[in-house]
């Protein structure tokens, strides 16, 4: 977990003062903003992460093995999968507003910023998709595998506007590499949970949806106001 985090933040100290000075300081802004965005799509997971990390955690406990902890990866799958497509709709009706209203920048970067959130509304299934698949296997204690996937790609995160400021990339461009690594990250999350869970069809069941609701629903209170909190005042 430590190596995990660290990892990122020593390549943030080494790339993000060329990533300042190439895109200047009004594009590094929108791409600041663009990663707060994607750090609170949080508030679309609703929970069920850590309610997923807790359900697996007993149906392991409870002798119940890989079928109970396949009912919870199913369950939370499915549902975050739908959240995603419509939360990534409603992004993207708003993102005239978030671009043309609520940020000022200079009327020329007006139409780029109205790509780059554009971009990041496909970007939400996959980040809760990731959440959905790392809660699973975070709940069966596989952190070393984990931070293997987690740890790589938190750096692509860095690295992607260091290459593209490095290649002149427009930053929309290096938006979509970041979009393009979030669903790279989703698809190594969820070929790590099927061979923890076994392949096949997600299985839903509602009667699980109702127990990750129950105990979600709180998380979501926490997940919800703590990140406004954090992030408001860099908007």
């Amino acid at each position: 977990n430590l190596v995990g985090q660290a990892l990122p933040v020593l390549v943030a100290l080494g790339a993000m003062p060329v990533v300042v000075r190439g895109l200047g300081p009004t594009r590094f802004g929108v791409l600041a903003l663009a990663w707060t965005v994607v750090g609170y799509f949080s508030l679309f997971d609703l929970g069920f992460g850590r309610a997923a990390v807790k359900r697996v955690s007993e149906t392991l406990a409870d002798g119940v093995g890989a079928e109970g902890a396949r009912v919870v990866s199913g369950t939370v799958v499915v549902v975050q999968g739908v959240v995603g497509l419509v939360s990534a709709v409603v992004l993207w009706l708003l993102t005239p507003f978030l671009a043309d209203l609520f940020l000022t920048v200079p009327p020329e970067m007006r139409a780029e910023s109205r790509q780059v959130f554009s971009l990041l509304a496909l970007a939400v299934p996959g980040v809760l998709l990731s959440n959905a698949y790392r809660a699973v296997l975070e709940g069966a204690q596989r952190f070393g595998l984990v931070n293997a996937i987690r740890a790589p790609f938190s750096t692509a995160t860095l690295l992607i506007p260091l290459l593209g400021v490095l290649l002149s990339w427009s930053l929309p461009q290096i938006v979509l590499g970041l979009v393009v690594a979030r669903y790279l990250a989703a698809f190594a999350y969820g070929f790590a949970n099927a061979r923890l869970v076994g392949g096949g069809r997600p299985q839903f069941q509602m009667a699980e949806l109702r127990r990750l609701l129950r105990f979600g629903g709180w998380v979501a209170v926490s997940n919800t106001l703590v990140p406004l909190v954090v992030y408001l005042e860099r908007f």
